[in-house]
């Protein structure tokens, strides 16, 4: 499910040319004249060769399908971690320090990964970043705030983005 209290002005499902069986979710919301693109995509984990491939291609395309844009937000989990080769590929700016951010969660203290993130493009500057509590999955929800670059006049209630 995807929601905001921001109206969208387009979600879709967006057909790239991968052979992966995980189809991304990409939603235009407008904001004050302004245009912000939301993809959030969950490549498979790299356990088999197949499946490496299947996450290798999606960041690819994913990586050139947002190339020229400035207003986006690219999450989900990714199932790579910020040193794996897949993870380079990724497009726009991670909002958080990796190193800080264990997203998966382990039975045993301080084994987590950070699996999951939010990459941003130029027209966007992170203001708050913080992993929540186990919920009962094996990944820790992550909670971002977000601020419009100027250009984008605020409105009274949407001077920031909140995920």
């Amino acid at each position: 499910m995807l929601a905001s209290k921001h109206p969208f002005e387009q979600v879709h499902s967006p057909a790239f040319s991968h052979s992966g069986h995980r189809s991304p979710i990409e939603a235009r919301l407008g904001l004050n004249g302004c245009s912000l693109d939301l993809l959030i995509a969950h490549p498979a984990p790299p356990a088999l060769p197949f499946w490496a491939e299947e996450q290798r291609t999606l960041i690819d395309v994913l990586h050139a399908h947002l190339t020229d844009k400035d207003r986006f937000i690219l999450m989900g989990d990714f199932n790579t971690t910020p040193w794996s080769m897949s993870y380079k590929n990724l497009p726009g700016k991670r909002v958080a320090d990796p190193r800080w951010s264990r997203t998966w969660h382990s039975p045993i203290p301080f084994l987590g990964l950070p699996l999951d993130h939010v990459f941003i493009g130029e027209g966007l500057t992170p203001t708050g970043f913080h992993s929540g509590p186990n919920v009962g999955s094996d990944h820790m929800p992550i909670f971002t705030r977000l601020a419009l670059d100027p250009s984008c006049e605020a409105g009274p209630d949407q001077a920031g983005l909140a995920l």
